[in-house]
């Protein structure tokens, strides 16, 4: 080998090298970001954990690609830090940016897609768009089913929420199944009176109430308090109107003396949370009020 060939292999080398070095640094410095917006946004500092998050997405763009995995994961962490500024909006495309990386490097079927899926789900239902929301929860549903097992506790979150998109939409008949299927899957796993069960039984009773079945509605209602866990930890206004609920119940039942007490106790509890005066607690007294006695 002449000396200078191996002058010039050596320089490549040594550019490749260089490349290799200064390609590691940009990594770190991507990770270090990713790491520090993260840390912000643990602390509540939010407009820090966003500003820090577009200069990790920026990075990452310039030193992976636009198409790189690495840009969904940013992609991801900066809409999330963006829903605490109230930009639904931005963070909808952000996510669906995110989305379509996804499903080119790994396929339709990947449960990071499915994470993606889920993401502009819950974004679309905080922007009260149920019906958009619904095919993501949908596809989100089946990819992670596929993948887990219809038993498996992030196959039974999806289930959960689905069934409570429908029922905010006013499907209650085809949110009960999904329901139930709830209930039963964690009446399996956990003790009767665990504080993750409050909430599934309180919705599911209410959707009862919606539908009109009354002695449904109240087995349930009545399951839910008797089996509320001393230590708490369940959401109060949510089991303050089953209370009330359930009083609206009795009083159109004209059993008034089981009604007055849940009334009493149910909005004690909303009152404390909201403030007497707040419109939300005015309503409530003004429909029990309104209900006719038989």
């Amino acid at each position: 080998m002449s000396r200078k060939y191996q002058v010039a292999v050596a320089a490549i080398c040594l550019c490749f090298l260089l490349s290799g070095c200064s390609f590691q640094k940009e990594q770190s410095e991507w990770e270090k970001l990713n790491e520090e917006s993260l840390t912000y946004y643990q602390e509540g500092r939010y407009d820090e954990a966003v500003q820090t998050a577009r200069l990790a997405l920026a990075m990452a763009d310039s030193t992976y690609g636009a198409e790189h995995l690495n840009v969904a994961v940013t992609l991801t962490n900066l809409g999330l830090f963006i829903i605490h500024q109230g930009g639904f909006r931005e963070t909808e495309a952000l996510f669906k940016r995110a989305l379509a990386i996804r499903e080119k490097n790994l396929g339709p079927d990947h449960l990071d897609v499915a994470k993606s899926l889920e993401d502009l789900a819950v974004v679309l239902k905080n922007q009260h768009r149920q019906d958009l929301a619904m095919p993501y929860y949908q596809r989100a549903l089946a990819i992670t089913e596929k993948a887990l097992g219809p038993d498996h506790p992030d196959v039974i979150a999806l289930v959960k929420n689905l069934g409570l998109l429908l029922m905010d939409g006013g499907s209650y008949e085809a949110a009960e199944p999904l329901l139930r299927r709830v209930i039963t899957a964690l009446e399996k796993t956990l003790d009767p009176g665990h504080v993750d069960l409050v909430p599934i039984r309180a919705n599911l009773a209410m959707l009862y109430w919606h539908l009109e079945n009354y002695p449904e509605a109240e087995r349930l209602f009545l399951r839910t308090f008797e089996l509320l866990p001393e230590s708490g930890g369940y959401d109060p206004v949510l089991v303050a109107n089953s209370r009330v609920n359930l009083a609206m119940i009795y009083r159109e039942q004209g059993r008034m003396a089981e009604a007055a007490p849940l009334e009493e106790r149910g909005l004690e509890t909303l009152s404390t949370v909201f403030g007497a005066d707040h419109p939300y607690v005015l309503d409530l007294i003004e429909r029990l009020a309104e209900i006719p006695q038989p």
